[in-house]
């Protein structure tokens, strides 16, 4: 058989990635098109390109605001009470917020990196599962260690205060606080006042403070122990109204239904996003080690050919 024609740069199959020289331009370490219809194909792909980042930030960006949202609504929701700031302390609830923030901006390079960085071959549906697998690891594990320990302080300072009210170190100041304050409130000139406030002798404390916010939260009265009031004092310290349950046992109660429930919300929350990144990664696995389809053989040359003799 004759050989085929030769590809030249002036020949139509190769004009389009040779440049008016008569070489193919390597700028950027592969070849551009330089023919109008090429570029104006390549200027398409891109707008195209951006339109499929676009998109994408957006999805994931609110996939991740779903994730986020109902643990950070519960971190502001007990950072804003004094009372469980007071039993809890604030370290799990920020360091909640902070992880979540500290994924968020490093979900945001890597996002910036996989696009930018990487050439346009590696952006394949493996690299992408690559990526939110590792985003959901990251924040799966933050979930886990945060809700563990907010759950772990709750029933423990939930404990205390049911075993050891008066000398157990989150309650102790506040029960000696209650006593005084009981005291002041039943002299004769602050028995008449709706409030231990109004008082002449009154300061006000962060302990003061608590009591005041468990007895208007929790509609309680006394706190780790039962003052003999007498004449018209009130039962509470901070109003007249008569409250008969004790602030312990409100609290307890709090802390053990309520805020251990929210920490172990979060854990569970944590380990299904870590379930969700391992099973992304066993199916990204699967899909490596199975067989690429084979290949159809290529047929005879002559398979189908006729020729004029075989003809009439």
């Amino acid at each position: 058989p004759e050989p085929g024609p030769k590809l030249t740069p002036a020949h139509p199959l190769t004009a389009m990635v040779y440049t008016s020289s008569g070489g193919p331009s390597t700028e950027g370490g592969s070849p551009t098109w330089s023919s109008p219809a090429a570029q104006e194909a390549e200027a398409n792909y891109e707008h195209a390109d951006r339109g499929l980042q676009g998109l994408l930030v957006v999805f994931s960006t609110c996939i991740l605001f779903l994730f986020f949202a109902l643990p950070l609504w519960n971190s502001a929701l007990l950072l804003s009470s004094v009372l469980y700031t007071h039993f809890l302390g604030s370290g799990p609830m920020i360091a909640l917020i902070a992880s979540c923030c500290s994924v968020f901006f490093g979900y945001v390079i890597l996002l910036k990196g996989f696009f930018q960085s990487l050439p346009y071959k590696a952006r394949s549906a493996q690299t992408v599962a690559m990526l939110a697998g590792a985003v959901l690891t990251a924040l799966g594990l933050s979930f886990m260690l945060c809700g563990h320990s907010l759950s772990d302080r709750a029933l423990s300072s939930a404990h205390q205060v049911l075993a050891d009210c008066a000398f157990a170190e989150p309650s102790a100041e506040l029960a000696r606080t209650s006593a005084l304050l009981y005291v002041l409130h039943s002299s004769p000139l602050c028995a008449a006042r709706s409030s231990v406030e109004l008082c002449t002798g009154y300061v006000a404390t962060p302990e003061s403070a608590v009591l005041k916010v468990m007895e208007s939260d929790l509609n309680c009265s006394t706190f780790c122990h039962k003052p003999q009031v007498t004449g018209a004092a009130a039962s509470a310290l901070f109003s007249r109204v008569h409250l008969g349950a004790p602030c312990q046992a409100a609290v307890a109660r709090e802390l053990e239904h309520l805020v251990a429930d929210l920490g172990a919300q979060t854990y569970y929350q944590g380990c299904m996003l870590v379930l969700i990144a391992v099973v992304m990664s066993l199916m990204k696995i699967m899909g490596s080690c199975s067989p690429m389809p084979s290949r159809p053989k290529a047929l005879a040359p002559d398979y189908g050919a006729t020729s004029y003799g075989h003809m009439g």
